[in-house]
């Protein structure tokens, strides 16, 4: 799978940078902006070493997840419980898109 440039949510287009250098805080692997709609993706880990793209993939689902959540107003992965759900749904719609062949894990 390839991570896109652009990508359509909820009525909205966004822009996705990847791989994108976080210079605030090293310890970020994306961030969604719905006011500007833009998805950033790290390339890099804390420590400098390119991020193998499999652990890219489902952060870029988590961002996508965030992106539909903002504008759908729901707000319901804000909260540290949300987020908990929200990282093993990434996991799961990545397991699941693996195991029946729609993505390879290279």
């Amino acid at each position: 799978m390839e991570i896109p440039k652009t990508l359509k949510i909820g009525g909205q287009t966004y822009r996705v940078i990847y791989p994108y250098k976080f210079t605030e805080r090293i310890d970020l692997r994306g961030q969604c902006d719905a006011d500007l709609q833009v998805i950033k993706l790290s390339g890099m880990d804390e420590g400098g070493t390119e991020r193998p793209l499999c652990t890219v993939i489902p952060v870029f689902f988590e961002e996508v997840l965030h992106a539909l959540d903002m504008q759908l107003g729901h707000c319901i992965f804000d909260s540290k419980e949300g987020h908990k759900a929200l990282n093993g749904l990434r996991e799961g719609i990545y397991q699941v898109l693996i195991d029946n062949g729609y993505i390879s894990e290279e």
